[in-house]
């Protein structure tokens, strides 16, 4: 019986639930439709970053620094203009071919001109594989920019088995089709869609990972086929039923973790309350936390990891510094216009009249 009891309570964590954090709303991690043009930029630039980071690592195994240039930048522009595209259309099919496009386009303007620049020669084969990176990494961007969990969260767990599967078949762009292979197969609404779009979507991105081995006449295009169908058809559907269960753990975790620290520093902080000095440091803190981890991707492109870290926590925690500082200078300037519109501008009728009544309650009472 508590066996049964303890699997029930397991598969529940795996399921949105009621937020102890923000009462009202769940952990299923759906972004509400934008109603402003700045909620709108807050997606594309989570494309953007999606795309950027996935690129980075997939291009520098392509192709060490300038690989990594050119996955980064591809990435993070696909990202951005498939997300913007497809908020502005509201259609999916433009917002990839978009994605995709632009950042086939930005990846094989990059190669030319890092080959003009360093004096290597341009082979068709060398910008057809950057040209297959940057549209992956473009459609990857834009699917990671996607207001439903489930396709940000199959992207996730695309890239994640994708890059396994590239290890085993010695092709970077796998981990890429994984992805975007597996974040196509998140826009169905059951799980079993989801695994069989994801199958077909990664199979086919698997084949367009080998093309490039095909246009250099590699011995081995027809073998790097087959394994680009296979890897492809595989991690893709791993990647959209897993992924998604993860993440929502994860999040449900989170929800957890902060009610419970919000429960223990609550009251602590109605009795202490935070000066500006220590407001700045909790924003250092948090921006050093959430940018940190960014040096964790330095080894990627050869440098360090330890001084990398040192510079991306060094700059999070000033760049969170600076942000609630400017956040506390903008609320005193906005208590301050209260104070002086309450003393020197007159009230007009209606709320004149308003507060005579209540003035005059006052009175009686």
């Amino acid at each position: 019986m508590k066996v049964t009891q303890a699997a029930k309570s397991v598969i529940a964590f795996t399921q949105p639930k009621a937020s102890k954090v923000n009462p009202g709303t769940d952990t299923a991690g759906d972004i509400p439709v934008p109603r402003s043009s700045a909620q709108v930029d807050a997606l594309c630039n989570g494309g953007a970053l999606s795309g950027g980071i996935q690129g980075l690592i997939s291009g520098a195994r392509l192709g060490g620094l300038n690989g990594a240039v050119s996955g980064a930048v591809a990435g993070a522009v696909g990202g951005m203009v498939g997300t913007k595209v497809g908020f502005k259309y509201q259609s999916f099919p433009l917002a990839l071919a978009a994605g995709a496009g632009s950042g086939a386009v930005g990846a094989a303007a990059i190669t030319v001109a890092m080959s003009l620049l360093t004096g290597q020669p341009i082979s068709v084969a060398n910008v057809a594989g950057y040209s297959i990176l940057g549209g992956l990494t473009g459609a990857v961007g834009t699917l990671g920019g996607s207001r439903r969990a489930v396709t940000r969260d199959s992207v996730y767990g695309g890239y994640t088995a994708g890059l396994v599967a590239s290890q085993y078949t010695h092709n970077p762009l796998a981990a890429l089709a994984g992805a975007a292979g597996a974040g196509i197969g998140g826009r169905a609404q059951t799980v079993a869609g989801r695994a069989a779009l994801g199958t077909v979507s990664g199979a086919t991105l698997g084949a367009l990972s080998a093309v490039p081995y095909f246009l250099a006449g590699h011995p081995l295009a027809a073998q790097a086929l087959v394994e680009g169908i296979t890897a492809g058809a595989l991690s893709a559907p791993a990647g959209t039923v897993v992924g998604p269960v993860f993440r929502q753990v994860t999040r449900n975790a989170q929800d957890e973790m902060v009610a419970g620290i919000n429960s223990k520093l609550d009251p602590w902080l109605e009795k202490h309350p935070l000066g500006t000095g220590g407001k700045m440091a909790a924003g250092a803190a948090l921006g050093a936390l959430t940018f940190g981890t960014f040096g964790m991707l330095a080894p990627v492109v050869g440098v360090p990891m330890l001084p990398a870290l040192g510079v991306s926590v060094g700059a999070g925690a000033a760049l969170g510094a600076y942000k609630i500082g400017t956040a506390i200078k903008q609320k005193e300037k906005a208590v301050v216009a209260e104070k002086y519109l309450q003393t020197y501008v007159p009230a007009g009728p209606a709320v004149g009249n308003v507060l005579a009544n209540l003035r005059q309650a006052s009175a009686v009472e």
